[in-house]
């Protein structure tokens, strides 16, 4: 995200005549926020890292993420539509387009223009991807509004029909924030590696599962390391049928844990093999661990 901070933050000045003094502004509150985000990632990583570099190498670059699926750069168009719910993402898309050809160079469009335009290059596509400009909706659905009645010759007849529905809305969406904001969201893999980090940090752990994408929660792709989430304490062994699991790999002297997708649970064999080895159920997520 910082990537397309400082490239907005740059790219604002353009078209406007201001003074070397607030450039010179612009300048320096750009390198604190890329100093600061330097800094955060030293103390969370553990090691000297410039993330946005690493993201658009990984990404862009070198392609990775095309490895989760392609798409073509309307998709977002649809996402933000149909994700936003209906007609809410119709009018946030009304609003950034005639605001964008009414004011192509405010500061606004400077700013969110740049991580779209990026974003819609990269071939793999997630509307999460688009999450930083969530904050700039608010003030493109005013501006967008603003500039549709500069644009209307006379006092428009729905207007106070316009500013009821749009009370409503705001309602119904501040409702519907309500769940979402109270939902804890590591409920599904991470919550498996949260369960081995808080109660068996210290501990030497052996994590068996299945040999196929996304078994394992600590690296469920091949292509793909996710070391923020490896602990040194931790083993994980994939093998490539449940019929090679035996007694020895949950010895006392190393806990050891089997985890395995929900659909897979509908398998009798892997039940009764389950039951043949003694294993219990102690983590649910989207793959329960046993």
């Amino acid at each position: 995200m910082r990537a397309h901070v400082w490239r907005s933050v740059l790219l604002a000045p353009v078209g406007q005549k201001e003074g070397a003094g607030k450039l010179a502004l612009l300048a320096a509150a750009f390198a604190g926020i890329v100093l600061l985000g330097i800094v955060l990632d030293r103390l969370y990583y553990g090691k000297w890292t410039v993330a946005f570099i690493n993201y658009f190498e990984v990404n862009v670059v070198e392609g990775v993420s095309s490895n989760f699926g392609t798409t073509n750069w309307y998709i977002y168009l649809l996402q933000v539509i149909f994700a936003s719910v209906i007609p809410i993402g119709l009018l946030i898309f009304a609003a950034f387009i005639i605001f964008l050809v009414d004011s192509p160079k405010s500061l606004l469009i400077c700013i969110v223009s740049p991580l779209l335009l990026v974003h819609l290059i990269i071939p793999h596509k997630e509307i999460r991807f688009l999450f930083p400009l969530v904050n700039f909706v608010p003030l493109i659905l005013v501006k967008g509004w603003q500039q549709f009645v500069s644009l209307w010759p006379k006092p428009l007849p729905f207007r106070r029909s316009a500013l009821v529905a749009g009370c409503c809305l705001g309602v119904l969406n501040f409702i519907a924030l309500l769940p979402s904001t109270f939902t804890v969201p590591a409920n599904g893999r991470m919550a498996i590696t949260k369960y081995f980090r808080d109660d068996f940090s210290r501990r030497p752990v052996r994590i068996y599962s299945l040999q196929v994408e996304e078994e394992n929660p600590f690296q469920p792709y091949s292509f793909l390391r996710q070391s923020f989430y490896e602990m040194p304490n931790v083993q994980i062994y994939q093998i490539p049928k449940y019929n090679m699991l035996s007694r020895n790999m949950f010895g006392s002297d190393t806990l050891g844990f089997l985890v395995v997708h929900q659909g897979e649970l509908m398998d009798p064999v892997l039940n009764n093999r389950i039951k043949e080895l003694g294993l219990i159920k102690v983590k649910d997520g989207v793959a329960p661990g046993f």
